[in-house]
């Protein structure tokens, strides 16, 4: 055995192995700083983290409904890049897979337990891969790269659009549902991600009227620039 070989492969081995740890701890002191250079405690701040993370059975779950899906996309992107792949579109196949495995966690309440989490698994897995069937096709079919047909087709317009949708609007719709007590009642059908709500607080159950609210927003943000982005890229004859 090669002893000079093996020490760097086992250099490498270990230094993947505590590149997470170093990570969160670097995310850890840089929101640390953020926080003492606003003037407040770290200390308060860290204890508050702590205590919203995991004070509680309510708090446990909420971070566990926040921390599964990402670590499952995760390794999903993994399987994709060791593949040559680019898997793009994470929020929207967490979101998809997300309602899906809800709806079948609320509607075969009779299964028995291990079959019923299995299923809803399958669903979410099926409806993620759905929401990046579109790309996958383009590719299988015409050789289309998957962020040609994704990310460098979006128009400047597209672009603008997403971060207004991610960014700007959840903030201006929490700004004119603290003035105004009427918008409060009208934001969850039109905004999508505060129709999403249900989905990620309380007991995680939906009343009707909350899934016809994640369904219409759903319509306006998901469902319409959906299909206007399939029929333009139908349109266009890759070369």
């Amino acid at each position: 055995m090669d002893v000079t070989a093996a020490k760097p492969q086992s250099l490498r081995a270990v230094a993947q192995a505590i590149a997470p740890i170093g990570v969160a701890l670097v995310a850890v002191a840089a929101s640390i700083t953020a926080v003492a250079l606003a003037g407040e405690s770290p200390v308060d701040a860290l204890d508050a983290l702590i205590e919203g993370s995991f004070g509680s059975r309510t708090a446990i779950a909420a971070t566990l409904a926040r921390m599964v899906p990402l670590t499952l996309v995760g390794l999903g992107w993994i399987v994709a890049f060791s593949t040559r792949r680019v898997s793009i579109g994470f929020e929207g196949q967490i979101v998809a897979g997300g309602i899906a495995a809800t709806i079948v966690g609320l509607n075969f309440a009779g299964l028995p337990a291990a079959v019923h989490i299995a299923a809803a698994t399958m669903a979410a897995a099926l409806g993620g891969a759905l929401w990046v069937a579109v790309p996958a096709a383009m590719w299988a079919r015409r050789g289309v790269h998957e962020i040609i047909s994704t990310l460098l087709m979006n128009t400047p317009a597209a672009i603008v659009g997403y971060f207004v949708y991610s960014l700007i609007l959840p903030i201006a719709v929490g700004i004119l549902s603290s003035l105004s007590s009427g918008f409060e009642k009208v934001a969850p059908w039109v905004e999508f991600n505060t129709a999403q709500t249900p989905l990620f607080t309380g007991d995680f159950t939906p009343t009707g009227e909350q899934w016809a609210q994640i369904a219409t927003s759903g319509v306006i943000w998901l469902v319409i620039p959906l299909a206007l982005g399939i029929a333009r890229l139908l349109r266009i004859e890759f070369k």
